[in-house]
């Protein structure tokens, strides 16, 4: 089962691209239906942080469905914070 969402990260995140100088960043995640939003708020408030930290960098979000499917505990390794180091050093690459 996933962990509690880090009420920081979207600060984190937008500090994170200030410093990488990302000109885009990907925001990905998987299915979070162990929240009621399914993860929805946490998404736009990592947006609005980074929007707000770096109004020139653009951003691409890859969403999940946002549907709260019940009974699910499947752990992705999408999950792993690696995956998003990853990303940001992608785009700061320009691949």
């Amino acid at each position: 089962m996933p962990g509690a969402l880090d009420a920081l990260e979207p600060e984190h995140v937008a500090e994170a691209t200030f410093k990488l100088g990302l000109a885009h960043i990907v925001i990905t995640s998987v299915d979070r239906d162990d929240l009621a939003d399914g993860g929805a708020e946490h998404f736009a408030r990592t947006i609005r942080a980074i929007r707000a930290r770096c109004p020139a960098t653009t951003i691409e979000i890859l969403t999940p469905d946002f549907l709260r499917k019940e009974g699910r505990s499947k752990w992705s390794p999408l999950q792993s914070p690696m995956c998003s180091i990853t990303i940001w050093k992608r785009c700061r690459r320009g691949i």
